[in-house]
């Protein structure tokens, strides 16, 4: 009616991949995006992380294929880390101090391209994971690593999740593994 409109800023056109991705700034040729990374260190990461104990709750969607990591609390190193991720559809949580694995707790079987919940949590000699509410499996053995950041949707050694994040809960405490199941219910 030549007054009626829509405005769009932003719009692209993307060739071989049908998956929705962050704006691409590009000034009329081809680019390459790179991951879309966050990561919080510093006396950004200290003011909340509790290097005693803790849980965490990671809800998303991965595509169900080799290692991506959700959630990673690491030093930059494979040394010491406390890692929620996917190996196949199969989610892990895992604790690695001074290089030697503390604890690696299968959740289940994740369905690619479907939504999960997962929760790790963290105490000396008290672990927990738990998938969607089920049953919660627990290792009583291990010690806490020395952590001074966090990665969200990739690990140090670039495992990239190339999936879906909605929502990351984290508390201060080890929850009950009864919270446990009902927070991932």
């Amino acid at each position: 009616d030549g007054t009626s409109g829509l405005y769009i800023w932003g719009a692209q056109y993307g060739t071989g991949s049908d998956e929705v991705t962050s704006y691409i700034k590009t000034t009329g040729s081809a680019a390459t995006r790179s991951a879309d990374v966050a990561t919080i260190s510093g006396s950004d990461f200290t003011s909340f992380f509790n290097a005693s104990e803790g849980t965490i709750i990671v809800e998303g969607v991965s595509p169900g294929v080799s290692t991506r990591a959700l959630l990673a609390f690491d030093d930059n190193t494979a040394n010491e880390s406390i890692i929620l991720r996917t190996s196949g559809t199969d989610p892990i949580f895992a604790v690695t101090d001074g290089g030697a694995a503390q604890c690696s707790l299968d959740g289940g079987t994740i369905t690619a391209g479907t939504a999960f919940k997962f929760a790790g949590a963290y105490k000396a000699n008290d672990f927990a994971a738990c998938l969607n509410g089920g049953t919660v499996q627990t290792d009583t053995g291990g010690t806490i690593p020395t952590v001074d950041r966090l990665r969200l949707g990739v690990d140090q050694a670039g495992n990239y999740l190339n999936g879906f994040i909605s929502r990351v809960r984290y508390w201060r405490s080890r929850l009950t593994n009864a919270q446990l199941q009902e927070l991932t219910t």
